[in-house]
């Protein structure tokens, strides 16, 4: 069975980006993504928790400033292999209702539609594996408000 699962970290206080609007310590808070990238490369810091959990992911969905953040924060237009080396062919749903542009050679959907009927299309897509919540909260909180969300693995910084 597919879970959806939100897999994030958070400070004690309960924010994600700094006061700063930067998620670089992120990179650094237990259980965060990080140096487990698909293609076993050690560029972040994080633990195996992180491996384990992306070694079920079949799918991915994330909002369209979550999406902006990464290709502006890690110049992904610039460099693509740093998608395929943390995510590598995994499917990506942006949701979105602007055009935004493409990371080259990486399986990405950008959607305007609802969470309900995009989350059948990725069902399918993660073929019995797990679908992976990027992020943002309002995105989350769409696939909560309608039952799609499963579990929230939740990492901190101390």
């Amino acid at each position: 069975m597919t879970l959806t699962q939100y897999f994030t970290a958070t400070s004690i206080d309960g924010y994600i980006a700094d006061e700063h609007n930067s998620l670089d310590w992120l990179f650094e808070a237990d259980g965060s993504s990080g140096e487990d990238r698909a293609d076993g490369a050690a560029e972040e810091p994080a633990g195996d928790g992180f491996r384990r959990f992306f070694a079920g992911i079949g799918a991915m969905a994330l909002g369209a400033t979550t999406y902006e953040w990464m290709l502006e924060h890690e110049r992904m237009l610039d460099h693509p292999e740093k998608w395929q080396g943390w995510y590598g062919q995994t499917p990506a749903w942006v949701f979105t209702h602007r055009k935004l542009p493409a990371v080259p050679g990486i399986p990405l959907h950008f959607v305007a539609d609802d969470v309900v009927g995009t989350h059948a299309a990725m069902v399918e897509a993660a073929a019995g594996r797990n679908i992976w919540l990027i992020g943002g909260g309002g995105l989350v909180g769409q696939f909560a408000d309608h039952g799609l969300l499963d579990e929230i693995i939740l990492g901190w910084r101390r």
